[in-house]
């Protein structure tokens, strides 16, 4: 656990794609969080103020008492709350042991600000999960 640096982010799924400079802007703002299976990552209707992506390991995606559907490597989540809602939509839990990055509200903010990349992964996100039936 801790702070990653720009090396570390750049090995990890979705921040590969990256121009170099949003990986030096958002590094500071990453860390790397290991977790236990049954961990609760992210709470429907709580604020939501971290932006998640998968390294190892699978969670669930609950709306009230429905299962959305399973993350795994490479996916993330978190990015509606903090660019739209303000509030978790859902809430993900893991379903294994789980490594995954967290990246601050501010950091992703600036991350999407710097690269067109990220935003543009994360835009398409939102629309699919705003689409995504209910």
């Amino acid at each position: 656990m801790g702070v990653m640096d720009a090396d570390e982010l750049t090995s990890a799924p979705f921040f590969s794609a990256l121009s170099q400079q949003a990986v030096d802007v958002v590094a500071p703002y990453a860390e790397r969080m290991e977790l236990a299976a049954g961990t609760r990552l992210a709470g429907q209707e709580h604020w939501g103020f971290l932006f998640f992506v998968i390294e190892s390991g699978e969670a669930e995606v609950w709306q009230d008492d429905r299962q959305l559907g399973t993350l795994s490597e490479g996916d993330f989540f978190g990015e509606l709350a903090i660019l739209r809602t303000g509030e978790r939509t859902a809430s993900v839990v893991a379903n294994t042991d789980i490594r995954l990055i967290a990246v601050t509200e501010d950091g992703f903010k600036r991350l999407v600000e710097t690269d067109p990349a990220a935003a543009k992964a994360c835009e398409t996100a939102i629309a699919e999960r705003w689409a995504a039936p209910t």
